[in-house]
């Protein structure tokens, strides 16, 4: 049995102790990224977080814009841009819900990985629409990153009529009478096939012919 005195501890690597430092600091800044979020104060969304919010609203701000002037096109604003993806993500699957959440926090702090010291929703517009376009242009994985918070924001802007002008949309090629009764939802209900056989008050209803 060896009863000689321990061998001292050895030291780390120089590499290691970078790369935990780097670690710490990542940690430490993404802690400081992560707070101060202002702008929807009053935010209640059923899936989205009130910071997750602001980064639809941000990105829809320079996706969806055609002037250049960082606006949403006329019709909803971003905030209800925002409310719309919301509601939309509560039809989703447990499963690609967590991977919005996930999309949500590359694209916010992913901005560390091209450099810039500043979130996404922090950028001004030119520069989240630089950043946007470094991921539509970069690997698949960035691409994919750059497709998801697009087509949400699209998902956003034209459930709202007033956005339906800026694709050249003129709403449902069929829609049902004014008097229509409402179906299960209260939407306007068009009349089926069964209407048609159904004789007016008082009447005998048609007979079926062989």
């Amino acid at each position: 049995m060896n009863h000689g005195l321990p061998s001292p501890p050895s030291k780390p690597s120089r590499r290691r102790f970078l790369a935990a430092l780097g670690v710490a600091g990542i940690a430490l800044g993404l802690g400081v990224r992560m707070v101060g979020y202002r702008r929807f104060m009053r935010w209640k969304g059923s899936v989205l977080r009130g910071w997750e919010a602001e980064v639809v609203a941000a990105a829809a701000e320079v996706l969806l814009d055609e002037r250049g002037t960082g606006a949403a096109p006329v019709g909803p604003s971003p905030e209800k841009i925002a409310r719309n993806v919301d509601r939309y993500l509560l039809w989703l699957p447990p499963h690609l819900v967590r991977e919005i959440h996930g999309l949500m926090v590359l694209l916010e702090q992913g901005t560390l990985l091209h450099l810039r010291a500043r979130r996404f929703t922090r950028l001004s517009p030119p520069a989240r629409s630089e950043h946007l376009e470094r991921l539509r242009s970069g690997g698949r994985g960035w691409r994919l990153l750059y497709l998801g918070i697009r087509d949400l924001c699209m998902i956003g802007c034209y459930q709202e009529r007033g956005a339906w002008e800026a694709i050249g949309y003129h709403g449902p090629l069929i829609e049902p009478p004014a008097d229509a009764q409402p179906g299960t939802y209260g939407w306007a209900q068009p009349p089926s096939h069964y209407d048609r056989l159904v004789a007016p008050e008082g009447d005998d209803p048609p007979r079926a012919t062989r």
